[in-house]
């Protein structure tokens, strides 16, 4: 192997291990935009709410709830896949 290949290698993984952190800082968020939808959701239970508003927040929460599985399967999947990557990269050091 090339040094030029070792580096696209290298900037490969580093893209990796940030497409991670993104990955968790996605699911943390989507996760309180679900509480948020919750909420949202528990407050058109006021006898105020038109059937409009319910349904709104309804459609909001199953929103953010596909989003959050979404966000967590891909997260699941990224984590899975970089401990490879990086015990791959660490072999093409040790030679």
């Amino acid at each position: 192997m090339d040094g030029r290949a070792f580096g696209v290698y290298w900037e490969f993984v580093e893209r990796e291990r940030r497409r991670v952190a993104e990955l968790e800082e996605r699911v943390q968020e989507t996760d309180r935009r679900c509480c948020e939808a919750w909420f949202q959701v528990m407050a058109m239970g006021q006898e105020d709410a038109t059937a409009a508003d319910k349904e709104e927040a309804g459609a909001l929460l199953n929103h953010t709830i596909e989003e959050l599985e979404a966000a967590k399967i891909a997260l699941e999947s990224a984590q899975r896949r970089l401990p490879l990557y990086e015990q791959t990269l660490r072999q093409y050091t040790a030679t």
